[in-house]
């Protein structure tokens, strides 16, 4: 399977089905499929090139096994759970594409169509089917997936989060992701995160290299939203502050198109956090250290000294 766009027919569902069900040889998918060898054969090797279903040939006989993807044996798991469902429903087409976008966090429809590329009316009656499911919920204009539904969670993140490539990766949807890894030479993609802040003035050593796979061009707003990927300490926090401070991301302009992308990206609450502390500290309120439920521990002085680093003005 490559690291790329999935995709689920009718077919290949109740053919995974019949596979977790025990018929693991042609002979008995054509009898339980009610269909010929030749299409059963072609369903297999969608199957296998997806991670679904393995071949396994012993002497002369060809065994039909379940993959030791991940997502196979969640997929399994689920189908366990609540075998009456129909599955060749619910994660049919562009209903499954939907269920993958918002597995990591609420999104609105607008969001929901623009990673999938299409206009939001498409969408919508796949949203009203899959609620009428009970898979999803809905708040204010956001939707998700309900909490109650932790089988068909762990499936859609361990099919989401599966990749090939060579490094850790960060984040994943359709034919784009970010991955993080150590070496020069293991970069593909487009350098972006806190790799490329020296080009908007903020020079900063790393011991890692991120990297976009995927068909968008990168923004001055996508460098700053994958830096919130590598949070980690009170310093990067800092420098954080300082290139959205230093490259004025807090007009209202820039801040519309930074939380479009954090809800994409499901940062929206790291960017109110940057948003908060950057507030605070112009404001220079009395405390001296802030802290956050979604960001490390900061010191107004370590972003001061940032400040006068990157000579930040006029704030």
């Amino acid at each position: 399977m490559k690291s790329g766009n999935i995709t689920l027919t009718k077919s290949m569902i109740c053919t995974l089905i019949a596979i977790i069900n025990g018929k693991n040889s042609l002979g008995l998918l054509q009898q339980e499929l009610n269909a010929s060898k030749s299409w059963v054969t072609r369903i297999i090797e969608q199957l296998e090139k997806q991670g679904f279903a393995r071949k396994i040939r012993r002497g002369i006989s060809l065994k039909i096994e379940l993959a030791e993807t991940p997502f196979a044996i969640s997929f399994r798991n689920m189908y366990l759970e609540k075998p009456y469902r129909k599955y060749e429903e619910m994660f049919l087409g562009r209903n499954l594409d939907v269920l993958l976008s918002i597995a990591t966090g609420k999104k609105s429809a607008q969001t929901i169509a623009d990673m999938m590329g299409v206009q939001a009316r498409i969408i919508r009656p796949r949203l009203r089917f899959l609620a009428n499911k009970g898979l999803l919920v809905k708040e204010g204009r956001k939707y998700g997936i309900s909490e109650s539904q932790k089988q068909v969670i762990r499936f859609l993140l361990d099919l989401r989060n599966f990749s090939t490539y060579s490094g850790r990766l960060l984040w994943r949807f359709g034919d784009e992701s970010l991955i993080k890894v150590r070496s020069p030479p293991k970069i593909k993609g487009a350098l972006t995160g806190m790799n490329r802040y020296k080009d908007f003035g903020v020079a900063v050593n790393t011991v890692a290299f991120m990297c976009y796979m995927g068909h968008e061009k990168i923004s001055i707003n996508h460098v700053f939203l994958h830096s919130l990927f590598e949070i980690d300490d009170a310093r990067s926090v800092s420098l954080a502050v300082t290139f959205y401070a230093k490259n004025k991301l807090y007009t209202t302009k820039n801040l519309r198109k930074i939380h479009k992308l954090a809800e994409k990206y499901d940062k929206s609450n790291e960017v109110k956090e940057i948003e908060r502390i950057f507030i605070l500290f112009k404001q220079r309120k009395t405390e001296k250290i802030i802290e956050s439920e979604w960001l490390p521990v900061i010191d107004l002085k370590e972003i001061k000294r940032h400040f006068a680093l990157y000579e930040v003005k006029n704030v």
